[in-house]
């Protein structure tokens, strides 16, 4: 069966034109794209656009708006007054754990008797299972109250209700066909698509009955301290950010930035964030994935006692815990990610269906759902990974891409299942091995008649046409004014026209990013980082660009960064060239030759070339540091470049047409090495009364990065060896002695490593691959 989904390129959709509303059109200090985001957000007016853009202007919807919100209430209220126990029953990843954490601290403030449960992955999996629910309503819990879970539990909710536990359940899940027999059912999906409560997920189910049950109780006041919790799991759980879901994520990010819950304070520390600077990026990428951690590889029951924790030791341990087991996970994602690109490429037919079955012994269960997700990304269709240990049943992990249900599609092979359960985009399920088979059939035809009658089309919305150089930390603060951006209401997506590849270069543990530098017509250079792009086409000639741009903090320092998102090729004859000719350069390959002496006096002899080589490993040949080199038809590279970027520096120097690549491999320089030699260049000089250095050349002679360098300085200031007056690209005004600073010398030292480690890696990628792909054409 071959695949009907689309090809990966998608159809770019230019920026709207017309005029603007005249309801935006007065809103003062905002840049004309601020204003066309709010019109595609549906702003018409101006009070639409501030209650969009600052939730103290926005009117949330009553919780009672969601149906079964009254009953709930009067019977949680009756078990408060009689002293009842209240059991509350979570879910595993952050919505549940946030779910599970802002219930207990609602009911708690409003003087209920509270246990709390969340399920462990392993043994349990999602939902209720029977046999615990019993165990945990042993202690006396006569009503228990759901959180992100529920649903889909008729079954367990049946014998509650029997056995003289009322069940009150919010969840956000899809609907079954008919709702389990509980005192009440509070679900955003009960209310109409376009409900300003519809977008909520667990935790925001959760919020608005907490907000109900503190105003019956008189205690409407504590309501919004609860609105941190509800931040970290509607941007975890990847809500839609509208309506009442947009109001809580901001109302929430903007109380992390100065809230003094403990918890979170040692998160951020733990993940070296500013809570000045906390953003929706914060908890996607930093606090989301190290609190999943322990959902997907432990016990999460501690994460409530946590997260309402102000125990430093408590605090402490748990945050130290989250690191390691966030550690094991990034290792697990790695090696199922790798392991499943592994299966591809030996059976490339896994591809011919419209969605991705993988499947294996020995992944993890916790993690495989992560896994899915970046393959999603990686080939556009919906992914299924599947743990199958020999004589088990196999669980799998789904996610989908829009247009296709994939919890639907799933409950079309509901007889060939023992369970699943999800939402459109995300489900969980479990079948006998025996079915496997049957079932990816069953999907595949179920899918293909989606296809069929709803056609997908990859689209990207382009917000503005922009040369990347050109923009700044002002326009992106301007624009930040619109967070948080996420589901429903994506970041800005700029694009730029006719591009030029100048270099792509792997990074990341599996080298699985790229990091680009690209030119316009007029040469002015640009970095853009490229996720998971290692392995995708790269483009040949002109191009237009899409990406995303951001403010970031780098080592103390504001800046914006680029992120690739898409390309598409010009025609050749709609590039414009400035020198009226487009040059290509021709590689000479020289780094594995024996005779490369002998070779090099060769070259001297017959073409003069440039030679680039740096270092004193051999002081006998011949050759020019990376900013003494001039204009010349011909390159030999003979050292290998510390990075990227002076490997761009020769190149702009010299404009060769034809490289001769030797790349010396003995030039590798220790960290002690280094830090010796500076040591002894400066001692020196300073015993000579001489108190200015040149970092530049410094590094040059050395063989080592800019950065390297100025690193050495600082850490031999932070040692009390010498005290830096002033540090600039090509001067340092030294003294001898100093103070020393131990913390800063370790953390120095560190940095040190890592760059060393930097410089390493790019230069065995420079050994190894092909000389084609490390600078292609130029003009």
């Amino acid at each position: 069966m071959r695949s009907s989904l689309p090809a990966t390129k998608q159809i770019w959709i230019d920026p709207p034109a017309g005029a603007l509303p005249d309801g935006l059109t007065s809103l003062p200090g905002l840049p004309e794209l601020a204003l066309r985001l709010l019109q595609r957000q549906g702003m018409q007016t101006e009070a639409q656009a501030h209650a969009f853009m600052d939730h103290r202007r926005y009117s949330p919807a009553s919780p009672y708006e969601l149906p079964d919100m009254q009953p709930a209430i009067e019977r949680t209220v009756k078990a408060i007054m009689a002293g009842e126990l209240i059991g509350v029953w979570g879910d595993f990843d952050v919505d549940g754990q946030t779910s599970t954490a802002l219930l207990a601290s609602a009911l708690r403030k409003a003087g209920a008797r509270v246990i709390y449960h969340i399920p462990v992955r392993g043994p349990e999996s999602h939902g209720i299972k029977l046999e615990v629910l019993q165990r945990f309503v042993k202690p006396g819990v006569s009503l228990l109250i759901t959180c992100d879970t529920g649903i889909s539990e008729a079954g367990s909710v049946a014998w509650a209700q029997s056995h003289g536990v009322d069940v009150i359940i919010t969840d956000h899940h899809s609907l079954p066909e008919r709702l389990p027999e509980a005192l009440a059912v509070i679900n955003s999906q009960r209310v109409p698509d376009a409900h300003p409560l519809r977008p909520l997920p667990g935790v925001g189910v959760a919020c608005k009955f907490g907000e109900a049950l503190l105003e019956a109780c008189g205690e409407s006041d504590f309501a919004a301290s609860l609105y941190d919790l509800a931040a970290l799991g509607i941007v975890a759980d990847v809500a839609v950010l509208k309506a009442d879901a947009r109001y809580l994520a901001q109302s929430g990010i903007e109380l992390i930035r100065t809230s003094t819950r403990s918890s979170l304070k040692g998160m951020l520390q733990a993940a070296e964030l500013e809570a000045a600077q906390f953003s929706e990026e914060s908890i996607s990428f930093a606090l989301a994935p190290r609190m999943n951690a322990v959902g997907r590889l432990d016990d999460a029951n501690a994460m409530v006692d946590f997260l309402l924790s102000d125990d430093p030791a408590e605090i402490a341990v748990t945050v130290n815990r989250l690191e390691g087991l966030n550690g094991r996970r990034k290792l697990y994602c790695d090696q199922i990610f790798q392991g499943a690109l592994d299966q591809i490429k030996r059976e490339p037919g896994l591809l011919d269906h419209p969605v991705l079955l993988l499947h294996h012994p020995e992944w993890r269960a916790g993690v495989v759902g992560i896994v899915a997700s970046r393959l999603v990304e990686l080939y556009h269709r919906p992914v299924i990974l599947f743990v199958s240990p020999p004589d088990e049943l196999m669980r799998g992990s789904a996610r989908s891409i829009e247009g296709i249900n994939i919890t639907a599609a799933i409950h079309q092979q509901a007889d060939l299942l023992t369970s699943f359960g999800g939402h459109p985009m995300a489900a969980g399920l479990a079948l006998d091995g025996s079915n496997f088979t049957q079932f990816q059939r069953g999907l595949d035809r179920f899918v293909e008649s989606e296809l069929a009658a709803h056609p997908i089309e990859r689209k990207l919305q382009i917000d503005a046409w922009h040369p990347p150089q050109s923009i700044d930390l002002p326009l992106l603060e301007q624009l930040e004014k619109l967070a948080p951006f996420g589901a429903g209401n994506p970041p800005p997506v700029f694009a730029a026209r006719n591009m030029r590849l100048v270099s792509a270069v792997p990074v990341g543990k599996l080298k699985e990013h790229l990091q680009v530098m690209v030119e316009d017509e007029q040469g002015n250079s640009s970095r853009f980082i490229w996720w998971q792009g290692a392995g995708m086409p790269q483009p040949e000639g002109p191009f237009d660009l899409a990406f995303n741009a951001h403010a970031s903090n780098y080592k103390g320092q504001p800046q914006v960064s680029l992120e690739w998102l898409d390309f598409r090729t010009l025609e050749q004859d709609t590039l414009i060239i400035s020198s009226g000719k487009q040059k290509t350069v021709e590689h000479i390959d020289y780094r594995s030759r024996k005779d490369r002496i002998v070779l090099l006096h060769e070259l001297i002899s017959q073409v003069d070339p440039e030679i680039y080589r740096e270092g004193a490993d051999i002081p006998s040949t011949p050759g020019k540091l990376r900013f003494e080199l001039e204009k010349n038809p011909n390159l030999v590279i003979w050292s290998i470049p510390p990075s990227q970027k002076v490997l761009e520096e020769i190149f702009q120097n010299v404009q060769p047409q034809k490289v001769y690549w030797f790349g010396d491999p003995h030039m590798d320089k220790e960290i002690e090495v280094i830090l010796k030699s500076v040591a002894r260049q400066i001692k020196r000089g300073l015993e000579d009364n001489q108190h200015l250095f040149d970092p530049k050349t410094m590094a040059a002679n050395l063989g080592t990065s800019d950065e390297i360098l100025r690193l050495t300085l600082q850490w031999l200031a932070a040692r009390g060896d010498i005290t830096i007056d002033y540090l600039y690209q090509e001067t340092a005004a030294l003294e001898a002695g100093g103070v020393k600073d131990n913390e800063k010398e370790k953390e120095l030292q560190k940095r040190l490593q890592k760059a060393f480690a930097e410089v390493e890696a790019f230069r065995r990628y420079t050994l190894r691959t092909s000389p084609e792909n490390l600078l292609p054409k130029i003009d």
